[in-house]
């Protein structure tokens, strides 16, 4: 899955399919892909989002550091999708 979100970010930001694309993860698989789309399109194409919480409190770490979006639990509970892409 993390390679297929790293693909489809890349592909959407290079054919002009999105103007941004935000890699929601905690995972570091999708990082290269994220270095990648920074040099070749600039800064304002790729950010990160994660969601943080008292007891957890990560992000992707890129260098150079790039714009990163950090939610609430709350807030991540509203929006995550409860598919479990392994098993479908």
């Amino acid at each position: 899955m993390d390679v297929e979100l790293a693909l489809t970010a890349v592909e959407w930001t290079l054919t002009k399919r999105c103007d941004v694309a935000i890699i929601f993860s905690h995972d570091t698989d999708p990082v290269p892909a994220v270095e990648m789309l920074r040099r070749l399109n600039g800064l304002g194409c790729i950010e990160t989002a994660s969601w943080t919480s008292g007891t957890f409190n990560r992000r992707i770490r890129t260098n150079p550091p790039i714009h990163h979006h950090s939610i609430s639990q709350a807030v991540f509970d509203r929006v995550e999708t409860r598919v479990n892409y392994a098993h479908s």
